[in-house]
């Protein structure tokens, strides 16, 4: 909806890949994405942990330039929004 129909990627952020909340989340919105063709990168184990979580999310924007968007599961909200800044 946001991202109209430009093929963009969209990243995931996870505090950690084993809870089982957030990886049930993240099951959910990958089966959702599956058909639309974006790309979905993964940024884990921050641990919900501002300075981590934004170190993650930079490299995850620096490696994939065609990232527009993000869908914050695991916290480190602050974070991720100055990492797009």
């Amino acid at each position: 909806q946001w991202l109209g129909t430009s093929p963009s990627g969209v990243l995931i952020t996870l505090s950690r890949t084993v809870f089982r909340g957030e990886g049930e989340r993240e099951v959910g919105f990958r089966s959702a994405l599956r058909t639309s063709g974006r790309s979905v990168v993964e940024g884990s184990d921050s641990d919900g942990i501002d300075a981590t979580n934004e170190r993650l999310v930079l490299d995850a924007l620096e490696a994939n330039p065609a990232v527009e968007a993000v869908y914050s599961v695991g916290g480190g909200n602050v974070a991720t929004v100055a990492a797009f800044d």
